[in-house]
């Protein structure tokens, strides 16, 4: 930790920033940055934000400059915070790299082992399966925020699976769970780990139609800043809100989407926004069949060959003028708690002489779930985004 202190001091007062000043930016009382600047004592949680602050450009490889230099601190609390980091982050080679070092470590036994499944599962070297197996085991763990981060990641698994009523089973303890942990020693794991219930939630209320506990989770996410890619799939959810409801704003959502995934630099993920984009401007103009099918045609040319996504269904239906396929498609995604693609197609009935009555029941249609935990969508503080207000140093 010395060599932090000495680097952060210098750049502090290098930039006449004054220690209290610094204390409001990480919301924290003046005796901290005092503790910090006579012996370098200072949470991972302030040194986040500080990164945040000081190298608003570059934070997140300041942040891992620092865990790999103090990786090999006995402070087991710090390397609890360092793993959930990287693993929250997806920065592999840091999390590897704390894995390798502390496998042996006394007391982190538990928080080695589960924080290297999710590495396999980052990897995608491990299947959706397997890794819920090994995530019920870990849900057995005497450590508390080890069984929540299991059941966090079995709820995942079951995402994938497609097994919505499980996840509605779990998360309201997952919920209370975290409201539960302490805002002091554990506020930064907390945080973390309202951005991952965030991250469940989000696409599951999507789904079921619930469109403002969707919007609410998306916006933790987005305000939450935790990574690129995770605001792009926020933005992508707010896009897919705006569209149903009609908004002028939602292509400009789904613009933001794609830069977002495209600073990630991951090729998937930049196709992935890039399709999803394609396929929100065939909706909006899904009326004009030659747009219509020509959006389809390059769709289908890159990643929906197997025809299973719910969009490209909906809209390969649609193109075909057929009030057979779209009710069939309908029933479809009602059979698979899709409420939210229900909802879409009932729009589209219109024309084909259904009631009025019956189109706005179904497109109204949708699942609240009774004691629906809420955090506050800016609760997430320690990855603000200062590039428009911090000092800009290089990194």
């Amino acid at each position: 930790m010395e060599s932090i202190r000495r680097e952060l001091c210098s750049l502090i007062e290098d930039s006449d920033l004054k220690y209290n000043e610094i204390a409001k930016i990480i919301r924290a009382d003046k005796s901290t940055m005092t503790h910090f600047r006579n012996n370098g004592t200072i949470s991972f949680r302030s040194l986040v934000i500080l990164a945040h602050f000081l190298f608003p450009n570059n934070s997140n490889k300041k942040i891992s400059e620092w865990c790999f230099s103090i990786q090999k601190t006995d402070n087991n609390d710090y390397l609890k915070q360092m793993m959930e980091y990287a693993a929250v982050t997806r920065n592999t080679d840091l999390l590897k790299s704390l894995i390798n070092t502390h496998e042996k470590t006394f007391g982190l036994e538990d928080h080695v082992q589960i924080y290297k499944t999710i590495l396999s599962y980052i990897n995608a070297e491990i299947s959706i399966d397997d890794m819920i197996e090994e995530m019920t085991f870990f849900s057995k763990s005497r450590h508390k925020e080890v069984r929540i981060l299991s059941s966090i990641y079995m709820c995942y698994g079951y995402y994938g699976k497609g097994q919505i009523h499980s996840i509605l089973e779990k998360s309201p303890l997952i919920g209370e769970s975290i409201k539960s942990l302490g805002d002091k020693k554990k506020l930064f794991i907390k945080e973390c780990y309202v951005h991952r219930y965030a991250e469940m939630m989000a696409p599951v209320y999507l789904r079921l139609n619930n469109l403002s506990a969707a919007k609410h989770y998306a916006n933790i996410i987005k305000n939450g800043n935790i990574s690129n890619k995770s605001v792009s799939d926020a933005y992508y959810i707010l896009g897919m809100i705006a569209m149903s409801t009609g908004k002028m704003d939602a292509m400009s959502l789904f613009e933001e989407s794609y830069k977002y995934a495209y600073r990630t630099g991951v090729d998937f993920v930049i196709t992935n926004a890039k399709n999803n984009f394609l396929l929100a401007e065939a909706y909006v103009n899904r009326k004009d069949f030659d747009k219509l099918s020509a959006l389809l045609d390059q769709l289908k040319e890159v990643i929906y060959e197997e025809r299973t996504d719910d969009f490209y269904i909906y809209l390969e239906k649609y193109k075909k003028g057929s009030v057979e396929g779209l009710f069939e498609c309908h029933r479809q995604f009602l059979f698979n708690s899709d409420f939210f693609f229900s909802a879409l197609v009932m729009r589209d009935f219109k024309d084909a002489g259904v009631p009025k009555y019956l189109i706005d029941t179904f497109r109204h249609y949708n699942y609240t779930q009774k004691g629906m935990l809420y955090f506050e969508e800016d609760f997430i503080e320690c990855f603000i985004d200062f590039s428009n207000r911090g000092i800009n140093c290089t990194a």
